[in-house]
C-alpha cells in the first residue's frame, strides 16, 4: 500500500447531469442541425445561388471598430443597396469567406447538393456583446471545397473520449493518461448541484475541473483551471477563491484552490468538489458558466463514419434559424432517455429485471463516500509487477446494485493494464452490500460505475 493513492469517484454510470435548483438557471442554446460541411481551404467564397456567377456573400461592419460595431451579412447582387459605408459611420464591407476546417451547418431544409453545391448556414460575427444585431443566412458552397459530416443519432456520443485538461489536445491527453470517456467521472453528492458530473485533473501546481454536458447527439465540455497553493495555517482542508486582479491598467480573472496539507492533494480536492457547500462550489460554476450559460467553444460529435469532431459556435449568431434552449436539468433527462433509461418523472414503473441508470434516490455504499474510500484503501493491493514497471492510471468498473444491495454483473468499462484491471474487478466483486437505489420509494436494480485511480 506504500506510495499508493486511490481516487474514488463514485458516479451513476450514464447520467452525468442531474436536476437541481441551480441547474435550472444554467441554459444551453443548441443549433438544430443534423450535419455540417467542413471546409478544406482558406478564403473560400459563399454564393447566393449554386453557381459561381451569383452574388457573393458579403459582410457590412457598422462603424469600423467602436463599441457598437456589429456585422450584417448580405448578398452582393441583390442586397448591396442596403449597406453603404459613409464617412459618418466609418463602416466598411468585405467578402464573407469561410476558413479552413470551419464547420458550416447544413441547411435543414436542403441538405442534398445541387449541381455539386451544398446549401449551408453562414453566421455573422457579433462584437462587444451585441446579440440580436448578428444574423444568419443560407448560402451555397462548392462540394469540392470540403466534405460532409453527418451527425450520428445512435448514442455513441456518450462513449466519446475527451481531454479533461483544457490545455491538452486529444493526442497529448492520451499520451499522459488524461483522456477520459465522457460518461464517467465523479458527481456531486448533495445540494443544489447534486449529480452534476465532472472530472478533476491535477498537474503540478494546477487543478483542472471539466464538466461534460450532453445535448442530444452533441457533447459540450466546459472547464477551468485553478492554481494550487498550500497553507498549513488554513483551518479548512480545501478552500476555493476566485477574484478579479487589476495590474498595469489591465484586468483579468484568476482562481486558486488552497489546501492545508501537502500530502494527498488530489484526493482532498476531489472529495471537496463532491461534498463542499453549494456556496463554495458556485465559485466554480459561476466561473465556468458565465452569465448562466453553457459555453459552446468545445462542442463534440460523432459523424456517420465514426470520426470524432470538435467545433465551436456562438449561440447569439444563430438568430433567424432553428435553435433549442435547454436547462441542465432538461439536458439530463434527455441524455437519460437517449441512454435507454426509463426515467420519466414520478410515473415510472419497475419490474424485477429492469436495470435503471437514473433513480429518484441514488444507491449508496453503507457509510457513505468516506466508508467507500476506506474500503478500497484497505482492500486494494497494488500489483507488485505494476509497481516495478511504473504502471498507473484510472480503471472504471461498472456493476449492478441489486434490490437487496448486493453487487452483481461486474464488468470492466475502461481499462489501463491487465494487472490493474484485474485488481479493480476483484475488489469490486468482493464489496459488501450497498443501500439500493429507489424509484417511488421502492428499491430497484441500478447500474453504477466506480472509477479507481492507481497512482504511484
Amino acid at each position: 500500500m506504500k506510495n499508493l493513492m486511490f481516487s474514488i469517484l463514485a458516479a451513476l454510470f450514464i447520467s452525468p447531469l442531474g436536476t437541481s435548483a441551480q441547474s435550472e438557471n444554467i441554459t444551453l442554446t443548441v443549433p438544430d442541425f443534423k450535419g455540417f460541411f467542413i471546409v478544406n481551404g482558406d478564403m473560400v467564397n459563399l454564393r447566393r445561388l449554386p453557381n459561381v456567377n451569383s452574388g457573393k456573400l458579403m459582410q457590412w461592419y457598422s462603424d469600423g471598430g467602436s463599441f457598437d460595431t456589429y456585422a450584417q451579412i448580405f448578398y452582393a447582387d441583390t442586397e448591396a443597396g442596403k449597406y453603404r459605408p459613409n464617412a459618418r459611420t466609418g463602416a466598411y464591407i468585405e467578402p464573407y469567406q469561410a476558413f479552413n476546417d470551419q464547420y458550416l451547418p447544413l441547411n435543414p431544409e436542403q441538405t442534398e447538393p445541387q449541381n455539386g453545391w451544398y446549401n449551408v448556414i453562414a453566421t455573422a460575427i457579433h462584437f462587444q456583446d451585441s446579440p440580436g444585431k448578428a444574423n444568419s443566412k443560407p448560402a451555397w458552397i462548392k462540394g469540392t471545397l470540403g466534405y460532409i459530416a453527418d451527425v450520428t443519432t445512435d448514442g455513441r456520443i456518450r462513449n466519446i473520449s475527451i481531454p479533461i485538461n483544457p490545455n491538452l489536445d486529444d493526442q497529448s491527453a492520451k499520451e499522459c493518461g488524461k483522456l477520459r470517456r465522457a460518461s464517467t467521472g465523479m458527481r456531486r453528492q448533495s445540494g443544489d448541484y447534486k449529480d452534476l458530473g465532472m472530472f478533476c485533473d491535477i498537474d503540478n501546481n494546477w487543478a483542472s475541473v471539466c464538466f461534460p454536458i450532453f445535448a442530444g447527439n452533441f457533447l459540450y465540455v466546459a472547464g477551468m483551471q485553478m492554481e494550487i497553493k498550500v497553507d498549513g495555517t488554513q483551518q479548512q482542508p480545501v478552500f476555493i477563491e476566485t477574484r478579479t486582479v487589476r495590474e498595469n491598467d489591465m484586468q483579468y480573472q484568476e482562481a486558486t484552490i488552497t489546501v492545508n496539507n501537502p500530502n494527498g492533494i488530489e484526493q482532498a480536492i476531489e472529495n471537496h468538489l463532491m461534498t463542499c457547500s453549494d456556496e463554495e462550489f458556485s465559485k466554480i460554476t459561476k466561473w465556468v458558466f458565465k452569465n448562466d450559460k453553457v459555453p459552446t467553444n468545445n462542442v463534440f460529435f460523432i459523424s456517420s463514419d465514426g470520426r470524432k469532431h470538435m467545433m465551436f459556435y456562438e449561440a447569439d449568431e444563430l438568430s433567424g434559424f432553428e435553435t433549442k434552449t435547454y436547462t441542465l436539468a432538461e439536458l439530463n433527462k434527455q441524455y437519460a432517455a437517449m441512454s435507454g433509461s426509463q426515467a420519466s418523472g414520478n410515473a415510472r414503473t419497475t419490474d424485477n429485471s429492469e436495470v435503471f441508470k437514473a433513480t429518484d434516490e441514488q444507491p449508496e455504499f453503507v457509510g457513505g463516500q468516506t466508508a467507500l474510500f476506506n474500503y478500497l484503501s484497505n482492500n486494494v493491493v497494488y500489483p507488485t509487477v505494476a509497481i516495478q514497471n511504473n504502471i498507473q492510471g484510472r480503471v472504471v468498473v461498472s456493476f449492478i446494485i441489486e434490490k437487496d444491495g448486493s453487487v452483481s454483473n461486474v464488468k470492466l468499462e475502461y481499462g489501463v493494464d491487465p494487472l490493474l484491471d484485474a485488481e479493480a474487478l476483484r475488489v469490486v466483486k468482493a464489496m459488501p452490500s450497498w443501500t439500493p437505489g429507489k424509484i417511488n420509494g421502492k428499491p430497484v436494480r441500478t447500474l453504477y460505475a466506480l472509477p479507481i485511480t492507481f497512482r504511484l
